[in-house]
């Protein structure tokens, strides 16, 4: 069923709550930027309570550098990590799963996460569609933005508390009740073994039943990302090269959380296209510093 707002743009159709979708325009044409034929899909998992004017960052990026591409957006909020049962988040990303299932062999797709709140998503959306088609995800390229890490207390709390209200007295609330919430998670954790998304999330995107070994990666991410340790993604981008998988790593040393592109869109979507363009990016241990 097809819903009625379009926080990304009057050319979007919003197939769910938080599944949006653009079909490429008519008249489109091929941009010059691109060596290679642009992906007939580009789906955009966005961060913890990204704002749409912030996807639009991306959304015109991607417009601008491969225009014969659908669009994808899949949004992440509080409620989907802390108030939505898992059999009702996927029932949300159905449609999504349906594009997946749709998508010809022949149709590549570029898969671009953000932080742990798109991490997460994609998570559930590939196990998911594992769970339909015995199948992993069928993406040609995936961009990793600030993350995939595992968070501390801390920063998980910081991250929740960045979409609260900016009155005193209700982000005071607001961040009060995350530090209780998440306080009695981290004690289920000690004392059980219960395990929370985000954790099973980090883990889940170096699966070979969930994601395919052809995919080829690029992480885009920061040494001062107080959200993410950098440490955990370079772990992550190394475990998935000694999986025989195709790896680019890109490291930024001032840039905050999901803030890279906003410091030099040059250099952001000269990576994007990199990866996209190239089945071979970087040799064993090679890392590009990015300033």
């Amino acid at each position: 069923m097809q819903h009625t707002s379009r926080p990304y743009g009057l050319d979007f159709v919003q197939l769910s709550p938080s599944v949006f979708y653009r079909e490429p325009p008519k008249d489109a044409k091929p941009t010059w930027r691109a060596i290679s034929k642009g992906p007939h899909l580009i789906v955009i998992a966005t961060w913890l309570n990204a704002s749409p004017a912030q996807v639009q960052a991306y959304l015109s990026g991607y417009k601008s550098i491969f225009p014969t591409s659908g669009l994808l957006v899949i949004a992440t909020t509080t409620k989907h990590f802390l108030f939505q049962p898992t059999a009702q988040r996927v029932r949300e990303l159905e449609p999504a799963l349906s594009v997946f299932q749709n998508t010809k062999a022949d149709e590549n797709i570029l898969l671009h996460i953000f932080s742990s709140g798109g991490t997460c998503t994609v998570y559930q959306l590939a196990s998911a569609y594992r769970d339909h088609t015995f199948c992993p995800l069928p993406v040609s390229k995936i961009v990793f933005d600030s993350c995939p890490g595992v968070t501390s207390y801390s920063s998980t709390v910081a991250a929740f508390s960045t979409s609260l209200p900016q009155n005193p007295v209700l982000w005071t609330i607001g961040n009060v009740f995350y530090r209780i919430v998440f306080g009695i998670g981290l004690i289920a954790e000690k004392l059980t073994s219960w395990r929370n998304i985000v954790g099973w999330a980090y883990k889940g995107m170096n699966k070979k039943e969930l994601f395919p070994d052809s995919a080829a990666r690029l992480y885009l991410y920061s040494l001062a990302d107080e959200l993410v340790p950098w440490k955990h993604i370079e772990q992550h981008a190394d475990e998935a090269r000694n999986m025989c998988q195709k790896v680019w790593k890109v490291r930024y040393t001032s840039t905050a959380h999901v803030y890279h592109m906003f410091q030099d869109r040059k250099k952001y979507w000269d990576a994007v296209m990199g990866i996209w363009d190239s089945d071979y990016l970087s040799g064993p241990g090679k890392i590009r510093v990015a300033f």
